[in-house]
């Protein structure tokens, strides 16, 4: 009968020291966010244009992707390109900047006669009621 008593608060001790141990590495990786203008992409890094709300100025900060990263709408940092608009979840990691999530919106390609024909309206119709 001991025993079992002991083998219960045991475990329960356990596991009280498994969810301070998970809590105290989530700690450690404080996710916070940003977002700006690409300027530049060089290998594992991209550089990002975004303003500093604390001290109220333009910035650029290098990004570090790793094979963790994971990224929305490319398929790698291979795909994004300077002019994309990008949000990225990140972690300050002895002074680097490493992301963990990229969301990439491609830049609108402005390239003549790619415009989109203003859609023209039939004279007189009007829909049939059902």
């Amino acid at each position: 009968m001991m025993s079992k008593y002991f083998v219960i608060a045991l475990a329960l001790s356990l596991g009280l020291l498994m969810t301070s141990a998970g809590a105290a590495i989530a700690q450690d990786e404080e996710i916070e966010y940003s977002y700006g203008t690409v300027n530049k992409v060089s290998g594992n890094e991209i550089e990002v244009a975004q303003y500093d709300y604390e001290d109220e100025s333009d910035v650029s900060i290098t990004y570090t992707v790793s094979g963790e990263t994971q990224f929305i709408n490319v398929n790698g940092v291979s795909e994004i390109s300077p002019g994309d608009t990008v949000d990225i979840d990140y972690v300050v990691e002895d002074g680097k900047y490493t992301a963990k999530v990229v969301d990439v919106e491609k830049a609108a390609a402005e390239t003549p006669g790619n415009e989109e024909a203003p859609a023209e309206e039939t004279p007189g119709y009007t829909p049939e009621e059902e």
